[in-house]
This record gives C-alpha cells, sequence and structure tokens, in this order.
C-alpha cells in the first residue's frame, strides 16, 4: 500500500517517512538501502519533518557516522516542546552517540 501511495505522492514526506519506517520494522535491526533512500527524499521534500529526521538520525547511527546522527535528532530536538517523552528519548540517543563519538577518536 505504502509502494502504492508512494508512487502518487512521490513528494509526500510524511507518506515516505512512514513507508521508510515500515520497511525498518520489517527489515531487522538495521535500516535496508530502500528505507534509507525513502528517508533521504522524505528530507528533500520537506527538510523540517519530525519523523524523517529521526528516522535520518537511526541511519546515521546504525552507520556509525555519530555526528551526523547527532545533528539530525539536535535539530529534530530543537523543533519540540523541551518536556515532552520524546525529546528525553531522542538527549538519551545523542548521549550515546555522543558517548560512541568520543570511543572513534584516536588516542592521544
Amino acid at each position: 500500500a505504502f509502494e502504492k501511495a508512494s508512487a502518487s505522492l512521490p513528494n509526500d514526506a510524511q507518506l515516505l517517512a512512514d513507508y521508510a519506517d515500515s520497511l525498518a520494522m520489517t527489515g531487522g535491526r538495521q535500516f535496508d538501502p530502500k528505507a534509507a533512500e525513502l528517508v533521504d527524499k522524505a528530507l528533500k521534500a520537506d527538510p523540517n519533518n519530525h519523523k524523517a529526521l529521526l528516522l535520518a538520525g537511526t541511519v546515521a547511527f546504525d552507520k556509525g557516522d555519530y555526528q551526523l546522527a547527532i545533528r539530525h535528532w539536535e535539530r529534530v530536538q530543537g523543533m519540540l516542546p523541551s518536556n515532552s517523552d520524546l525529546v528525553r528519548a531522542i538527549a538519551s540517543n545523542i548521549a550515546e552517540a555522543r558517548t560512541l563519538l568520543e570511543k572513534q577518536k584516536p588516542a592521544s
């Protein structure tokens, strides 16, 4: 159903993000290339789509690009009410990404 709908509405960021999310849920731990491509399309259609930004952060995190994940998550975090449960969950994701980013840095 998502495939047909996205063919009819190729620039609907929310639809593309929902489609990517549904593929990710059935695809296991990491995003498959199709889901990641849909996230990119969603962000091109609407760079401020909350779900697409959250998913883009997850795609980047899964690839080990913690800096990019942090940027996506901080961006969406700034768009949401500061006292929401989602903001707290995003903050936890950002903290984990920062920890992993620190571990990537070469020891001096």
